[in-house]
């Protein structure tokens, strides 16, 4: 079955290359979206570029969709730089790099001439392979009319001299540019060897065809991207390279010093050959190719080999998954167990050498349960419910199998190192236990999209053991998170409530609590949420001197979540920190919720509870989306999100839409405005009445032009604010707008 992906920046392809080992290998790159460039002409102009660092390009302009006349070209082109020309004619394409823009002169009747590095090439039709056209450095200039001017009867030319020039936009017939930027010029003595294009005269190439051609099409694309290298011995190409920068939370490289460490086609194949190369190196980035897929795994650690060489060492560790080519549109990170499993040089872990994060085995002998004499013989599975939306890998048993099948032999394995990772998650708040992984997981569990932080209030390997030192760390804060810690399994409970105690220090203090328990390491392959029964949600404290009893955690069978790997009992019961129910915690930590932009809602609301009616990026962004999903529902609370800024406005009153479809309907209704993030020191509200005299709310029907829903405005008075103006232009794209005007 046909699969169509519409990507808002790129379009992703693979096609195959031949590596400088001559080992024919399948690499993936990024197409510009709406380019006419098919992938090996794409990647051909990269490499004629110096793809090594990374370049990437953008399409701005396009002949057969932006207009053929040279202020389309303008237009579309604008002062963007360094710019790629690519020129289309029957069976050649060809074109020019110029390391500048297009530099329009001041009086759009004269040209401007300025020095620019460039050189033309051809990617098809002229040579056995693309091929870079050099110029003198002299001959290096571009020359560009003004909107109303002329250069030489063209619009553009670009490098010289004047006969060996390429221009675009030339009447042959006149001394005036052509109406159509396709009317072109082009003629080049002195090209590389090799050439077996058209020639106007011996020793000439015309690209073309013939020196003056009207071309099939034109397309003009801006170099951007910066550029990043790629560690010297890397199977790794630049846009593979980048990628996994991107994934490791670098933007272009340079707080990263990534070094390869090992290549199984280079180091040799052996689990020795590994570790050798290796020694005691973290954190670390395995890559592993087979045919078209590229694929691996993160660990902020290194690999910590047993005391006895027959037995394996098994520790936690952030880490997780990635694929860089073959199952996503684009490169993509995947969540798995927080473990390492590591086997000694002559043990087994699990029938391989080294098991990363649950499901990707290293040296795994299928049919032995001892490894393999191989250190590329694999296995990896990936449960469906935590393969990430849009993979197009193949399956096995209801999981994704990276490497084509559950058990493969890869092509080739490469280790890398990495200097100054900072883990890529959300910086876990100070004197934690957490690390940035778990952090990041609770976060996602409690619903970070409103902006909860947590502080550490109390650690027992910090503040101490005993129950008073956890009362006296906690105080009466809430909300409260514990956190659990017993051999490889990290889970707890969250509490919408405070530890309550009561008068009678020896008395035991019951009451219902909002509450669910979770996993973040050890139990499933990612941080999960176990819910509890509502009529088991209480907390029980007892005073200073009193006793609730031995401290035990189950969780019966039918809460458990799917997907649960760790301990049971003989009912099925889960048993989070111990094959025992009772266990002594490694060690016990409470975090207080803080900063929870939802509570600092309801207080300035003053009430309990609102329901989510409409989310653009759920919903959709269309004005009728937001009508369709709020309907005559009031009150109403909007609220709006830009970079860090978190603020809306409160109306007493719901959308009230005009009679006619194509007017306007304006009335009066209470409005509160308030900040929750970016622009005070806590969640304030912002009185509109006393900015004039009365509020309002306009709301346009749903054929209206202009803005949708306006509210907020002025009446009658010199000094007016307008609060809020957040319109649909166009019915399509959401565009919000809030100032003052004094």
């Amino acid at each position: 079955m046909a699969r169509h992906c519409r990507c808002a920046a790129l379009l992703l392809v693979t096609l195959s290359l031949a590596w400088t080992d001559s080992e024919a290998q399948q690499q993936q790159v990024s197409l510009p979206e709406g380019t006419s460039l098919s992938a090996s002409e794409y990647q051909g102009l990269l490499d004629l570029m110096g793809s090594d660092n990374g370049t990437d390009l953008n399409s701005l302009y396009r002949s057969s969709v932006n207009g053929t006349t040279y202020g389309d070209l303008l237009d579309s082109v604008g002062d963007a730089e360094p710019l790629v020309f690519v020129f289309r004619k029957d069976k050649y394409v060809f074109g020019a790099f110029i390391n500048c823009g297009l530099k329009l002169p001041d009086d759009p009747t004269d040209s401007h001439k300025y020095w620019c590095d460039l050189w033309h090439f051809s990617l098809a039709g002229h040579f056995a392979q693309p091929t870079k056209i050099e110029f003198d450095e002299d001959d290096q200039w571009v020359w560009v009319a003004g909107r109303e001017g002329r250069v030489w009867g063209a619009n553009v030319e670009i490098g010289g001299p004047l006969s060996e020039s390429l221009r675009l936009g030339i009447d042959e017939d006149s001394d005036q540019p052509a109406a159509d930027i396709r009317s072109c010029r082009q003629r080049k003595w002195h090209v590389p060897e090799g050439y077996v294009g058209v020639s106007s005269e011996p020793g000439s190439a015309v690209l073309g065809g013939s020196e003056n051609f009207h071309a099939d099409e034109i397309e003009v694309l801006r170099v951007g991207g910066q550029p990043v290298s790629p560690p010297e011995g890397t199977s790794l190409s630049a846009s593979q390279y980048k990628a996994l920068l991107d994934l490791m939370g670098s933007n272009n490289g340079t707080e990263l010093n990534v070094t390869s460490l090992y290549r199984s086609s280079v180091n040799g194949t052996t689990y020795d050959d590994l570790l050798d190369s290796v020694g005691d190196a973290e954190p670390l980035v395995f890559v592993i190719r087979k045919d078209k897929y590229v694929f691996g795994a993160f660990i902020n650690c290194g690999l910590k080999l047993p005391d006895d060489p027959t037995g394996r060492h098994w520790y936690d560790c952030d880490l997780w998954h990635f694929s860089l080519a073959g199952h996503f549109d684009t490169p993509t990170k995947l969540r798995r167990e927080q473990n390492v499993r590591v086997a000694g040089r002559e043990g087994s872990a699990w029938g391989a050498n080294v098991k990363i994060g649950g499901a990707l085995y290293l040296g795994d002998d299928e049919n032995s349960g001892r490894p393999a004499a191989d250190i590329r013989s694999c296995y990896q599975y990936t449960h469906s419910d935590d393969v990430p939306e849009g993979y197009t890998g193949e399956y096995h048993g209801g999981g994704a199998v990276l490497g084509g099948s559950d058990f493969f032999h890869a092509d080739k394995m490469e280790v890398l190192q990495v200097d100054g990772y900072d883990g890529g998650w959300v910086s876990p708040p100070n004197g934690t236990s957490l690390s940035g992984f778990e952090y990041d997981g609770l976060l996602d569990l409690m619903g970070n999209d409103n902006g909860t932080e947590l502080t550490s209030l109390y650690r027992t390997s910090v503040y101490g053991t005993t129950y008073d030192d956890l009362l006296d760390s906690v105080g009466d804060a809430e909300p409260l998170v514990f956190v659990i810690r017993k051999d490889k399994y990290v889970f707890g409970a969250f509490i919408n409530c405070g530890l309550q105690l009561t008068d009678n220090s020896t008395r035991l203090h019951k009451y219902e609590c909002d509450l669910w328990h979770f996993s973040l390491a050890g139990h499933f392959a990612k941080p999960t949420k176990i819910d509890v029964d509502e009529d088991k949600q209480w907390v029980g404290v007892t005073g200073r001197e009193g006793s609730a009893g031995i401290c035990v955690q189950i969780t019966d069978s039918d809460d458990v979540p799917a997907g649960y790997t760790g301990e049971r009992d003989w009912n099925g019961d889960a048993h989070l920190g111990s094959y025992k129910s009772d266990f002594n915690a490694d060690e016990i930590e409470v975090l207080h919720v803080v900063g929870n932009k939802y509570e600092g809602l309801l207080d300035l609301m003053g009430t309990d509870n609102v329901t989510s009616l409409y989310r653009s990026s759920v919903h959709g962004t269309t004005y009728d989306d937001l009508l369709n999903s709020v309907g005559d529902a009031e009150p109403l609370v909007f609220v709006i999100r830009k970079d860090k800024y978190v603020f809306g406005v409160h109306i007493n009153c719901g959308l009230e839409l005009p009679d006619d479809p194509t007017d306007y309907n304006d009335y009066e209704c209470d409005v509160r405005w308030f900040s929750l993030a970016g622009h005070f020191a806590k969640p304030t509200k912002i009185d509109a009445r006393e900015m004039y005299q009365g509020v309002d709310v306009m709301v346009a029907g749903h054929s209206a032009g202009g803005v949708s829903v306006m509210i907020g405005g002025y009446r009658r008075l010199v000094h007016y604010q307008q609060l809020y103006a957040c319109g649909l232009y166009g019915g399509v794209e959401r565009r919000c707008s809030a100032g003052r005007v004094v």
